[in-house]
């Protein structure tokens, strides 16, 4: 994985993008120079500027739909309106602020030159956290409360929420701008010029060159198998996204277990079954016969349900990130309907004689 790279259009071509951050799969945010904040609401096809004021901004981050956070050199800005409004809250320690980060709606944190800054009542007071005097570019954690700090070439690590952060072996080198941890496992930096894999928890990373004339400075993770990363060319001064989707091609589907389709074995209308098809993907559409019914698993691989009393085949279809499959079928289906007829008394027509 690592190689789908597509660019995509962005909200401001002459302008430097620097962040960029989704609530959901199409609600969405990016900040950069000269106060240019831009939303979208359909998953980045189009965006909409919105005010506020002139400071370059280097992160924006959200917690819901209206409650969200941009920072800059000596600002820090609120908004509780989805971004129609922000508001400036006072910085502890003056200095550049590179990221806004939150963990859920009560703690966060805000790093920078050689400073972390932490809230534990929704960002309505910041108090200083000590590190290492490193100039912090990026912050996450992972699925299970894992927290990782980059900046330089350097990668933190903390396992008790940000009290005490401790150095990862890293074979990275270069300036590190940004990093995102898809699980506890995998993750994702980028550089200038470089996005990196790892699959190792930060032990190793992937040498994926993009283009070596851009900065690349944020990524963002829409799903597991959808990443955004946001930078600016270097030579002309345009803003840049890329977008990777970890698949490749469509997913295909080979077979449907589980389903009983022998004439001599036909299942009885209302009993149970559950079916799975062979393929792994983001999600699945299935199509039974009229009255058979799905009690569980409806979008996923695996479904259970009970057999009616039509005859016909089942279908199923995949889908990921890049596409959809054809659809798969199965052999046609005839259950059995009520029981069998009782046997009658056998009665002898003719009695032996001994």
């Amino acid at each position: 994985g690592g190689q789908n790279w597509v660019q995509q259009s962005t909200p401001t071509p002459n302008a430097f993008i620097k962040s960029i951050f989704f609530i959901d799969s199409q609600t969405g945010w990016t900040a950069g120079t000269s106060g240019l904040v831009f939303k979208t609401i359909n998953g980045g096809t189009t965006w909409t500027s919105q005010s506020a004021g002139s400071t370059t901004y280097s992160s924006v981050f959200f917690t819901s739909v209206n409650d969200g956070w941009i920072v800059g050199t000596n600002q820090i800005r609120r908004t509780t309106d989805g971004g129609s409004n922000w508001i400036t809250q006072s910085v502890p320690n003056n200095g550049s602020l590179e990221k806004v980060y939150f963990t859920d709606a009560l703690n966060g944190y805000i790093i920078g030159s050689s400073q972390v800054l932490k809230t534990t009542d929704g960002g309505n007071n910041w108090i200083a956290v000590s590190t290492n005097a490193i100039n912090w570019r990026g912050i996450d954690f992972s699925p299970s409360s894992i927290g990782y700090l980059c900046g330089n070439s350097a990668i933190n690590k903390t396992i008790d929420g940000g009290a005490s952060w401790t150095n990862v072996a890293s074979v990275v080198n270069g300036n590190i701008n940004d990093i995102k941890f898809i699980n506890d496992t995998t993750g994702i930096i980028c550089q200038n010029g470089y996005i990196k894999k790892t699959i190792n928890s930060g032990s190793a990373w992937s040498n994926n060159l993009i283009e070596s004339n851009i900065n690349f400075d944020e990524t963002f993770v829409v799903s597991p198998t959808k990443i955004i990363v946001v930078g600016s060319r270097i030579s002309d001064a345009t803003a840049v996204i890329y977008t990777f989707s970890d698949c490749n091609g469509a997913p295909t589907i080979s077979s449907i277990t589980g389903l009983s389709t022998s004439t001599f074995s036909p299942p009885c209308a209302g009993t149970t079954f559950t079916l799975s098809a062979g393929s792994t993907s983001d999600t699945f559409v299935w199509t039974l016969p009229g009255d058979w019914s799905i009690t569980s698993g409806l979008t996923t691989n695996t479904i259970t349900g009970a057999y009616g009393q039509t005859a016909g085949t089942v279908s199923v279809m995949a889908t990921n990130s890049c596409n959809i499959s054809t659809s798969y079928s199965s052999n046609i289906v005839t259950p059995t309907i009520g029981l069998p007829t009782a046997p009658t008394a056998i009665n002898p027509t003719n009695t032996p004689n001994c």
